[in-house]
């Protein structure tokens, strides 16, 4: 960035404050994902979704230990289809859940889903029961359309981020939306 910052810096400094402004009663978890980057799965969980009262601390820590993975790829659509698994998995019918998945590029797999599987997936497992709010934040190179595709199937948002203060705001938008949902 012209300031000298890195743009994985940036978003990491945006989401620890963004985070300062949830309640202790709302629950987040962490994931990371690149290419293979736990065996063959794509995904990582860094941190479990819990009540910030319980996980505060720890999500702060883990995002101030995350670095990016240069030699790893985007194994974008596997991850958004095992987040909307694990959140449909652990679904709590008494909370407002929302899947935000944040990358900075595009689906590069050779293996897994291709677009058109993930958004079919998607579809079919879709449960009106549960609903899943899918937003996705988009940095630099990020495919914004394949987001915006979807996030069309299941219902859900999508931004392209140019720099850091907007994404502050829209970090804010999204945790304010969320909100005003529960």
């Amino acid at each position: 960035l012209p300031n000298g910052d890195t743009l994985f810096d940036t978003v990491r400094q945006t989401s620890l404050l963004a985070l300062t402004t949830l309640l202790d009663h709302t629950s987040v978890g962490l994931w990371a994902f690149g290419s293979e980057i736990q065996g063959a799965s794509d995904h990582r969980q860094l941190v479990p979704i819990a009540p910030l009262g319980d996980n505060r601390k720890q999500l702060v820590g883990a995002l101030q230990r995350m670095q990016p993975i240069p030699s790893s790829g985007t194994g974008l659509y596997d991850t958004v289809l095992a987040g909307y698994r694990a959140l449909q998995r652990d679904f709590d019918p008494n909370a407002v859940t929302t899947l935000i998945v944040m990358t900075d590029g595009k689906n590069d797999e050779t293996t897994g889903l291709n677009l058109r599987q993930l958004k079919a997936e998607l579809k079919r497992i879709d449960d009106p029961a549960k609903p899943i709010e899918l937003a996705g934040i988009g940095f630099g190179q990020a495919d914004v359309a394949a987001l915006r595709q979807i996030t069309d199937g299941v219902g859900g948002r999508v931004a392209k981020v140019q720099d850091p203060m907007q994404l502050l705001g829209i970090m804010i938008s999204m945790i304010g939306e969320t909100a005003a949902k529960a």
